[in-house]
């Protein structure tokens, strides 16, 4: 078998044993793709198994030590660890965009589409907001999070004016 079929194999596999809860099963499939073909999508996939296995620590740890995770969806990941850990302050600055000027406050639904995870990351955030005692940051976080998931679903424009 080639390395690209034994890559889909594994991926496959590790996909079929989280649907039913077999976590080191879908972890040995999931640390066999990454080994063999350290991306950033079998970094995420590894994290993630770690995480939904509840070793959380562990997915953190591999998400901060590897070279690779500045995929969207490992900043995304690597932002949940870190709410999971208490570490609110690192999660809000990997949830920010790339410009570290911009402040949770400042954000705009332009800026906001640029968040990491998409709606998911600026309810992450908000939730990050509310757990800091910042409760109109989390609020703004949340409604913009609401105008991003409509945006991404191609809503007709006045669907979007009634609800917001």
């Amino acid at each position: 078998m080639s390395q690209p079929e034994q890559l889909l194999t594994w991926k496959m596999l590790r996909k079929k044993y989280l649907d039913i809860k077999l976590f080191d099963s879908a972890r040995f499939y999931a640390e066999r793709a990454w080994y063999d073909d350290p991306t950033d999508d079998n970094l995420y996939s590894l994290a993630e198994t770690y995480f939904l296995e509840g070793k959380t620590k562990q997915a953190y740890l591999i998400l901060t030590d590897a070279k690779h995770g500045q995929h969207s969806e490992c900043k995304f990941m690597l932002a949940q660890c870190c709410v999971s850990l208490g570490k609110l302050e690192e999660a809000e600055s990997l949830l920010l965009p790339h410009s570290r000027f911009v402040l949770v406050e400042q954000m705009t639904k332009d800026v906001a589409e640029h968040v990491p995870g998409g709606a998911s990351g600026l309810f992450l955030m908000g939730r990050v907001c509310k757990r800091q005692q910042r409760f109109d940051v989390a609020e703004k976080c949340f409604q913009l999070a609401i105008q991003v998931l409509i945006l991404s679903l191609s809503v007709p424009n006045s669907f979007i004016k009634i609800i917001l």
